[in-house]
């Protein structure tokens, strides 16, 4: 195989090796008793600004209708919305019945998404942050007051981290100096 070919090759991998970076993101809720805030409950998180493409969405939880801050009526009606910094399909909407959790007591489930599968990260400089939001209410229209508590619930995000192009320039700057011919002095 020629140098050149070899080099190419080489700088090929090397670049999809480099793209191939996964990091995953989590973002954990707040162990608090639903029931304080009322009617809904919000959160943003805020992560490092990087560029990249999402991968996958999960949601790990764990929910309990009951609490000293108030219980609440039903595990299947509880809503939760997750906003991602995308451009595309900025929302992911899922309730405790698509966990299988109905009724009261204690409950675990994890869902995933791959709506976001591909969707690159909003364009920020890399100084700022990235902001998540996510929000938990009741889909039961006649029963909105919140109750119960998601300790230990959380989301992970799945990016793949995409090079900058000063990075893929230096990558082929350095891979072009590696392959240079090197002519035997004589």
């Amino acid at each position: 195989m020629k140098p050149t070919i070899l080099a190419a090759t080489t700088l090929f991998a090397a670049s999809s090796a480099a793209a191939a970076e996964i990091v995953t993101e989590r973002f954990d809720i707040a162990t608090l008793g639903l029931g304080i805030f009322g009617v809904q409950y919000s959160a943003d998180f805020l992560s490092d600004a990087h560029p990249g493409v999402i991968r996958e969405v999960r949601f790990i939880g764990s929910f309990t209708t009951d609490h000293a801050f108030g219980s609440f009526h039903d595990a299947a009606a509880i809503g939760i919305d997750f906003q991602l910094p995308t451009t595309g399909v900025p929302f992911w909407s899922f309730n405790g019945a698509d966990l299988g959790w109905s009724g009261t007591g204690a409950f675990d489930g994890s869902l995933s998404t791959s709506a976001f599968d591909g969707q690159p990260l909003l364009d920020v400089p890399s100084d700022a942050s990235l902001l998540y939001f996510f929000r938990v209410f009741s889909t039961d229209n006649r029963k909105q007051a919140l109750g119960g508590s998601l300790a230990g619930s959380y989301f992970e995000v799945d990016v793949e981290i995409v090079p900058t192009p000063a990075a893929t320039v230096a990558l082929l700057i350095s891979g072009a100096m590696l392959t240079r011919r090197r002519v035997p002095r004589s």
